[in-house]
This record gives structure tokens, C-alpha cells and sequence, in this order.
């Protein structure tokens, strides 16, 4: 897949999830915008840093970077919410949970589309 493809893809799969995941917690409209932000800084890093690494890593390990690339990420976006909304360890939770869940939104995703266009 081209990379202008993956970024788009992987930023609209993450956007979709962890809004409505944000929604589900019952997130203020501000509280939204907040985690569109955040993602839209660290979505793109992490999925561009994952891109040239398949280029210089032997294609077994090409996922290794993403043991530190994802937990990077929930941090970032962990403190980015704390620091915004005021709550304490919960912005640490949802962003756990958030990632996760577009993380495997993501390799749902993936295998539709390779089923589908092969």
C-alpha cells in the first residue's frame, strides 16, 4: 500500500474508534476535539516510523518497532488528555483503552480489506 494510503486509512480507522469510544464514555464536545488533536500528532509518527522501518528490518521483525511506537503513543496522548481535561489517571485509562481498540480496529480492518481486494 502506498504510504499517502496508509497514513489516510490508519488516521481515519483510529479517528472513527476512539471518537466513538469517547462518545461511549460520555466525553464533552471540547473533550472530542482534544482527542482528535492528539491523534492527529501521533497516528501519523507512528505509522510513518513503521513504514521506513519495513524498509531496513528483515520482514519477521517488521512489527517489533511497534512495542514501543504504541505504548509511546498511549502515553503521549495519555499526558495530552490529563493535562487538558483536568482528570487525573482516568485520561491514562482512556487512552489505553482507546488505543487498543483502534490498534485492533486497525488489524480488523487490514484483514477485511486484504480479503476483499486480496
Amino acid at each position: 500500500m502506498k504510504l499517502e494510503m496508509l497514513l489516510l486509512t490508519s488516521y481515519l480507522v483510529t479517528i472513527v474508534v476512539e471518537i466513538a469510544l469517547a462518545l461511549l464514555w460520555k466525553l464533552r464536545r471540547r473533550d472530542l476535539a482534544v482527542v482528535l488533536l492528539a491523534n492527529t500528532v501521533t497516528n501519523p509518527f507512528v505509522v510513518l516510523v513503521h513504514f521506513i522501518c519495513g524498509f531496513y528490518l528483515p520482514h519477521g521483525l517488521i512489527n517489533l518497532p511497534l512495542i514501543i511506537l504504541e505504548p509511546a503513543a498511549w502515553f503521549v496522548e495519555g499526558f495530552v488528555y490529563k493535562r487538558a481535561w483536568q482528570k487525573g489517571n482516568r485520561a491514562y485509562l482512556f487512552s489505553l483503552c482507546a488505543n487498543l481498540c483502534s490498534f485492533f480496529g486497525g488489524i480488523a480492518f487490514s484483514a477485511i480489506r486484504h480479503s476483499i481486494i486480496g
